[in-house]
């Protein structure tokens, strides 16, 4: 029991214990609802599903991600979200960025852009957050149109959706645009950008061959559940990028090696960040402790 309890969300923030007491004793029903996130903004999440179940248990939905965008979006920055969902890394690195920053979000799935936009909007209202672009295309090696897969777990997880690269006929899917980051981005210099395109980073960054040779993307966060046989990383390095893992421990992020022990746990996706200022990023995670697990991390910067 004590295992379960000693975790970063409840030691620095006792507060979602009591949060998390409630929801046991009431849990919330299917569908959308107000959930307040650890580090400040609130969001409309479906609990039942794994964004919304992790915040109204945890606080965070990914600690390790959260933190390390936390701790490299500066105020003024701009920054990309591909694969942006229903706005939570939207949010975050909005709010991490301040009023003078911008955030340039991609999200296909026409219900998940349609929440997306509402939280975006809602939070506006609130807080000085960082400007929102958002469009409702993927990002892929071409301009046109795709399948955008549904796999059976997607209605306990939409963040599972994904661009295959054949289509499966007893797997449900949606048409939707898709365009490069080169086409899209270049010629604004993005600090960091999040990738989480389920499989299809490669081809995402294939489009983005322009920026990344002239080294327009200063640090990209990516998650790969296979990065021993992934190509993504190769391609990266011949880049330039440096490539960290990255994980948590109770006192805060950690750095290894790509291809050393997994830093991930066992329930979670393997993250990884590419840099172009490795320095920058290993000083920036050294701080014990966690930003993102209380609520002045919005307040100090957006408040």
């Amino acid at each position: 029991m004590w295992d379960r309890l000693w975790k970063p969300w409840f030691v620095y923030q006792p507060a979602q214990l009591l949060r998390r007491g409630r929801s046991l004793v009431s849990p919330p029903g299917p569908g959308n609802v107000t959930l307040r996130t650890s580090w400040g903004v609130e969001i409309q999440a479906d609990p039942k599903k794994t964004i919304g179940h992790g915040i109204l248990n945890t606080g965070v939905y990914d600690l390790a991600l959260s933190e390390m965008l936390g701790r490299l979006v500066s105020p003024g920055d701009t920054v990309a979200d591909v694969g942006a969902n229903i706005g939570y890394t939207t949010l975050l690195m909005a709010a991490a960025a301040g009023r003078h920053g911008r955030v340039i979000a991609f999200e296909p799935h026409p219900d998940l852009v349609a929440t997306l936009r509402q939280n975006v909007t809602s939070a506006a209202k609130r807080w000085r957050l960082a400007s929102a672009d958002i469009h409702d295309i993927a990002l892929s090696d071409r301009a046109g149109q795709a399948k955008l897969e549904l796999p059976p777990d997607f209605e306990s997880n939409d963040g599972v959706a994904r661009i295959a690269p054949t289509t499966h006929r007893d797997v449900p899917s949606l048409t939707v645009p898709v365009d490069t980051i080169d086409n899209v981005l270049r010629g604004t210099p993005v600090t960091v950008m999040k990738v989480d395109i389920e499989g299809h980073e490669l081809q995402a960054f294939r489009g983005g061959s322009k920026m990344l040779a002239s080294h327009e993307i200063r640090h990209i966060v990516f998650e790969d559940h296979d990065v021993e046989k992934s190509e993504v990383v190769g391609l990266l390095e011949g880049h330039g990028y440096r490539i960290f893992s990255f994980g948590w421990s109770l006192r805060g992020l950690v750095l290894g090696a790509v291809g050393g022990s997994r830093l991930a746990k066992i329930y979670e996706a393997p993250n990884f960040v590419a840099t172009l200022a490795p320095d920058e990023v290993t000083g920036r995670c050294k701080a014990r402790g966690w930003s993102v697990l209380v609520p002045r991390f919005t307040t100090e910067r957006c408040g």
